[in-house]
């Protein structure tokens, strides 16, 4: 019998304000995680991290896994796949995210 699998996502980095030529700028990452029961005993949820912030650069730092690997544009998602025993009733990711611009690095 599978237990039902719940995914909870914690985001310890809400946001980063950046300031560049006189203006500031919020960057934000939205993490959210979709689970699904599997059928030798485990579960999995894939982690995805968009950005509210289109147009610029950015990465995640950690945790690893995340992929595309290296630095990318914001107007696309990072997404990473995580497996979980079923005895394990709840998963939480914490990420580490830095946004560039043409300013340079700005969080």
């Amino acid at each position: 019998m599978k237990k039902a699998a719940s995914a909870v996502a914690a985001l310890v980095f809400a946001a980063v304000i950046g300031f560049g030529a006189g203006t500031a700028s919020a960057f934000t990452p939205t993490l959210t995680g979709n689970a699904v029961c599997l059928d030798n005993g485990f579960w999995q949820v894939t982690w995805t991290i968009t950005s509210s912030t289109p147009g610029n650069t950015w990465q995640v730092n950690s945790p690893d896994g995340y992929t595309p690997a290296g630095q990318q544009s914001s107007d696309n998602p990072f997404v990473r796949v995580a497996t979980y025993p079923v005895a394990e009733t709840s998963a939480t990711e914490t990420i580490d995210v830095t946004w560039f611009n043409s300013v340079g690095t700005v969080g």
